[in-house]
């Protein structure tokens, strides 16, 4: 889970810096690895196992 979750974060930090074809490519498989890492929660959650959801972080005010 957390490496779906750390991929996603690589991802979108790729995306930033990307050309924009590239870019909404990339955004749309940082969203696939965060969904799979939510579906991966839910089956652990199920058995008893997972743990809370990690708060988000606020993000950092831009230069």
């Amino acid at each position: 889970m957390a490496l779906h979750l750390e991929t996603a974060a690589v991802l979108e930090l790729r995306a930033a810096r990307a050309e924009p074809q590239q870019r909404a490519v990339l955004r749309r498989r940082a969203e696939q690895r965060r969904q799979e890492a939510a579906r991966l929660r839910e089956r652990l959650a199920a058995r008893g196992v997972a743990l809370p959801p990690r708060a988000r972080r606020p993000t950092a005010p831009s230069a």
